[in-house]
């Protein structure tokens, strides 16, 4: 990896340097207010903030020694007494920080010192699996409500496993259930990132017009001396002057312009910030660089050219970092209303100038990246500083669309090595947003999904290695030798390691993790069909360093963990073997239909493709077919949509030998249908729709519902009905999360003194147990036949998609759990909820209710099974 050059940052510092810079201007009073003693800390440990203080609900804010922002949050207090606990994360610079407690001119502070030391679980989450009060670890009802609530017994639903499927409350899925209109929310701005390789360009020389509008401020301002009311209007006027000039017929000299008057902007507020300019003049200078925000904005608009884009962007980037100062210094909430106006509308451009960056080097992609990362956190640091929770939201929100408009920047960059550090940089930048969006409760949480795409494309380019095959007929071959095995291998230690490290960074962000895959990249052209061999100790070579070898072609990938064949048929063919995977587009011959039974026989007098997959171990002269797996294989083909054909309904079916047939719920993404199985045979991909005579086309749920029946993960109630109505059973619930997660295991085993390994869901509570979603409640039990808690199922979803999908759970519970009815949520439920409701999984019911303790309708189910299958289907 090269080692990366660095770069001083000389842009704004944001919001924590106005708080230090008016703390050290105060006059000298005496408070009644303390901080208690803080000792010396060593970094990756609890730091303790304790004091008395006259201010209610104070703002703790903690200074790194570069005068960085570690910490800042509004805190309570108890008879004028606080005490305030946060971790110290591991990658923090020791030294001396500056603890200021307050509001306003009435601040203490204090000072400690942190020290080095080797820990790196600065970011642990608390499972919101242990909350639960009594019973066994557990969360309560879903899936046990530990014994807080227990649902209502109910209807018993028809006697087949009708997976009826829990949703929120509310008719109308999709809307995030936000609480009443809550105060803005401290948010805790991470540090800034490294600076990325290449430093930002360097402006051509300004207009005249501009430069001669701006040629005075350098005279008239200063940051030591105060600004007069003539001083702010000759500033106002240059600013109007220079605004209104700084869109040329030239691209390069509009970027120009632009940067000009940004960094004239800069030195306009810093000097803003002296404490003894007085108010009408600071809201003066406010109102003035506000109108400058827009005219920077206007003319970044205009640019199109990459070269032209980095340097605009970089002057966005400056004014978004003024903006948490201005906001500091001015009391006329129209000028603050304007600035945080600005800065959504900044980030919005330096989005769409990234997207529409075309044909860019790396040198000028690694510029725009720096701007994309800078401008996220300066923008949260806007955030922090805004008045307005409105205003917070979409700064955030529009700070997760700069995000998204890296992945083709990245794409740009020729050296891989360059590709995963720009990355870097971009995972920290954005644990500072995904931070934002969990204090405010923001509806932003596919930044999170986008940057692991982000890592994933970055990723593949370490995890990929080409092998030559050849066309046959209809069938793509690749033969793996011991040499490319070799190869192989030594490919599987540069991935460990440098997605190992990745994902680290990931994990530490609080945005989960992406696979580590060694991808065998197939160079063949033609074929529907292929064929490919491996030695055996390839995938003992790369145990433990991989999670999953995937064979890519086009005509399917498979991926297949390095432990998937089973024991015995490795020990018996020794290290000597040869492994082969087989997909075959099978012929729908006369032989082949008559062989099927008469349901199956059906589904080919329609349209779909069928295939037959198969694996086999050969040592010597002996070839063991293998059925079975260890674990999942899955099953990458690529699917044009054909006329009438839905994401939705496009599935995957298993034709068993013994005639039947399951549905392996099939998900369509990116132009392929993808599926799990462990075990190998006939399959078909099929359009496969399935309707119910009792849900009329109008019903809210009529999609979902049709959706989640064609891919196999609920059932109707015989005669073609669904009974959308009726309520869900525990057991029902546990199949229908199961199914759609595609981890029922038949091998799982539970102990509920109420489950029995006879009954019909016992394999599905087992499985859910067995991956952390369900608990039980007192008493070793399951309670399988009572209807589900809305409550208990939101745990169980929060559940499923922390420890599942691997998001990172809601760490402001009350940002999320803001409804009318919120006292009535059991203690054990809140968390889940909470995260539920950040990854829009459930909403609430009409006027802004949850009905925790509320049961659930098979039409409600549906939905929110619907989402969470689908939650990263993009």
């Amino acid at each position: 990896m090269k080692a990366r050059n660095e770069i001083v940052n000389k842009r704004p510092i944001c919001i924590l340097l106005v708080v230090l810079l008016i703390v050290s201007m105060l006059p000298v009073t005496v408070f009644a207010d303390a901080i208690n003693s803080i000792s010396s800390t060593q970094l990756g440990s609890n730091v303790t903030i304790s004091g008395t203080t006259s201010v209610v609900n104070p703002v703790l804010t903690v200074i790194r020694p570069d005068s960085q922002i570690l910490y800042v949050k509004v805190i309570g207090t108890s008879s004028g007494a606080y005490s305030e606990t946060f971790t110290m994360p591991s990658s923090a610079p020791t030294g001396e920080y500056k603890v200021v407690v307050g509001e306003g001119s009435n601040v203490t502070t204090a000072t400690f010192q942190a020290v080095g030391s080797g820990s790196n679980d600065d970011d642990e989450e608390e499972d919101p699996g242990t909350q639960g009060p009594g019973g066994t670890g557990g969360t309560g009802g879903t899936g046990g409500t530990g014994g807080t609530t227990q649902p209502t017994p109910g209807q018993p639903t028809p006697g087949q496993p009708t997976p009826g499927q829990p949703t929120p409350g509310q008719p109308t899925p999709g809307q995030p259930t936000q609480g009443p209109t809550q105060p803005p929310v401290a948010i805790i701005p991470t540090a800034t990132p490294a600076p990325t390789l290449a430093p930002r360009p360097t402006a051509g020389p300004a207009a005249t017009t501009v430069t001669n509008a701006l040629a005075n401020i350098t005279t008239t301002v200063s940051s030591t001396t105060p600004i007069t009311a003539a001083q702010a209007q000759q500033v106002t006027t240059a600013l109007t002057n220079a605004g209104s000039n700084l869109v040329s017929t030239n691209q390069a000299t509009t970027a120009a312009n632009a940067q000009t008057t940004a960094n004239a902007l800069s030195q306009v507020v810093a000097a803003a910030a002296n404490t003894t300019t007085t108010a009408d003049v600071r809201n003066q200078i406010a109102a003035a660089a506000a109108q400058t925000m827009s005219n920077v904005i206007a003319a970044a608009r205009t640019v199109t050219t990459a070269e032209n884009v980095a340097v605009m962007n970089g002057a966005l980037t400056n004014v978004i970092g003024d903006a948490s100062r201005l906001l500091a210094t001015t009391t006329s909430t129209t000028a603050q209303t304007q600035i945080t106006t600005q800065v959504s509308a900044a980030l919005q451009t330096v989005a769409q100038n990234a997207a529409r960056a075309t044909n860019v080097n790396q040198t000028t992609a690694l510029q725009i990246l720096d701007t994309i990362a800078s401008s996220v956190v300066n923008a949260t640091n806007v955030a922090a500083a805004a008045s307005s929770r409105t205003a917070q939201t979409a700064i955030v929100s529009n700070a997760a669309q700069v995000v998204r408009s890296a992945n083709n920047l990245v794409s740009s960059i020729t050296d891989t090595n360059t590709a995963v550090s720009a990355v870097r940089n971009i995972v920290s930048a954005v644990s500072s947003i995904a931070n934002a969006s969990d204090a405010l409760g923001s509806s932003t949480n596919r930044v999170a999904a986008d940057v692991r795409n982000l890592v994933s494309t970055v990723a593949q380019r370490v995890s990929t290695q080409s092998v030559q095959g050849t066309t046959t007929g209809t069938t793509t071959n690749v033969n793996i030798d011991a040499n490319t095995a070799t190869a192989l291998v030594a490919r599987a230690q540069e991935v460990s390691s440098t997605v190992g490290s990745l994902n680290q960074q990931l994990q530490q962000s609080g945005i989960g993790t992406v696979p580590r895959t060694l991808d065998i990249q197939v160079e063949a052209t033609g074929g529907t069909n292929l064929a490919a061999a491996m030695p055996a100790s390839l995938l003992s070579g790369v145990s433990g360093l991989v999670d999953q070898v995937a064979i890519q072609s086009g005509v399917a990938t498979v991926a297949v963990r390095p432990d998937f064949l089973p024991a015995d048929v490795v020990a018996a063919a020794g290290e000597q073997a040869q492994v082969s995977l087989e997909v075959n587009e099978a012929p729908v011959t006369d032989a082949a239909v008559s062989a099927m039974s008469d349901e199956q026989r059906a589904l080919l007098e329609t349209t779909g493709r069928l295939y037959d997959f198969s694996a086999r171990v050969t040592s010597g002269q002996t070839s063991t077919q293998v059925s079975s797996f260890n674990s999942m294989v899955e099953i990458e083909i690529p699917y044009e949509l054909g006329p009438g054909e839905s994401s939705d309904t496009v599935t995957v079916l298993y034709l068993a030998d013994d005639g039947t047939i399951k549905n392996m719920t099939g998900k369509y993404k990116n132009g392929k249908v993808v599926f799990e199985t462990n075990h190998f045979s006939k399959y078909i991909i099929k359009n496969y729709i399935k309707k119910f005579k009792d849900v009329a086309s109008s019903f809210w749920a009529k999609g979902n519902i049709e959706s989640m029946a064609s891919k196999g993960i609920i059932d109707g109630v015989g005669d073609e009905q669904y009974k959308p109505t009726d309520l869900v059973t525990r057991e029902q619930f546990a199949k229908m999360i199961t199914t759609a997660l595609n981890i029922v295991d038949d091998k799982a085993t539970v102990s509920f003194t109420d489950v029995k390994n006879t009954d019909w869901s016992y394999s599905y509570v087992a499985s859910a147990v067995k991956a952390g979603i369900i608990t039980g409640v007192p008493g070793n039990k399951f309670a399988p036949k009572q209807n589900i808690s809305r409550q208990d199922m939101a745990v169980m979803l929060s559940r499923a998609v922390t420890k599942v999908y691997g998001e990172a759970a809601a760490k402001n519970k009350d940002a999320y759990t803001g409804f009318e009815d919120k006292a009535n949520i059991a203690s054990y439920a809140q968390d889940g909820i909470a995260t539920a409701v950040k990854y829009e999984l459930l909403t609430g019911k009409p006027g802004n209710n949850f009905d925790p303790k509320g049961n659930l309708t098979r039409a409600e189910a549906a939905a929110v099974i619907y989402r969470l299958f689908n939650h990263d289907a993009e």
